[in-house]
């Protein structure tokens, strides 16, 4: 990841990054159960 960000500022391409995060406290448990 950080070497493809690296490349990508060293070669002038228009890169948007974005850092999302779930919403919700973390349980560290599936949130998805199949019946």
């Amino acid at each position: 990841m950080t070497e493809a960000i690296s490349f990508a500022v060293q070669a002038e391409f228009p890169i948007t990054i974005v850092f999302s995060q779930r919403a919700g406290p973390s349980t560290g448990t599936p949130t998805y159960h199949e019946a």
